[in-house]
């Protein structure tokens, strides 16, 4: 559901900018489940404008809140066009919501079958995928009668 526009921040309508979602954290380290390295090496590829752009870290630079953050290769993970063919048109908060179990497994691939650097290297979406496809295969691969064809679906989405 998207952000109610009485708690966003008048930083955002002032400046007329969209948001999906307004949270207020009281430490992001929260918002980390299942895989913190991974976490970290994603939040390494954001800048804090207000802050000499320096990376963003789960331990230092998150100054001059409101947190507003660019990345170098101009990444931009909530935008429809980006989003939508990863979470069927769902806000991530919806996705994640939903996907109970992937971020322990996406922990499991980076850690016991791809590497830190190779897992790194996927993009999210191809990790999500991924990550996805293994899941259903393993909750699934003793029942003869199950149709495996979502897990071929999220391979294939990986690959695109």
């Amino acid at each position: 559901m998207p952000a109610d526009p009485a708690t966003v921040p008048a930083y955002y309508a002032h400046n007329r900018l969209n948001c999906d979602f307004w949270y207020k954290l009281l430490d992001i380290r929260r918002l980390v489940a299942d895989d913190t390295i991974a976490v970290i090496a994603e939040l390494k590829q954001l800048r804090n404008p207000e802050y000499h752009n320096r990376p963003v870290s789960l331990y230092g630079g998150m100054v001059d809140l409101p947190l507003i953050v660019v990345r170098p290769d101009g990444r931009r993970f909530f935008d429809p066009e980006v989003r939508d063919p990863v979470t069927d048109e769902r806000l991530w908060a919806e996705f994640d919501a939903e996907a109970g179990g992937v971020g322990a497994m996406e922990k499991e691939l980076r850690e016991n079958l791809f590497g830190d650097d190779a897992w790194i290297a996927l993009s999210a979406s191809a990790r999500t995928f991924i990550a996805t496809a293994e899941k259903i295969f393993r909750d699934h691969r003793s029942d003869a009668a199950f149709d495996f064809a979502p897990v071929v679906g999220s391979l294939a989405k990986a690959l695109v």
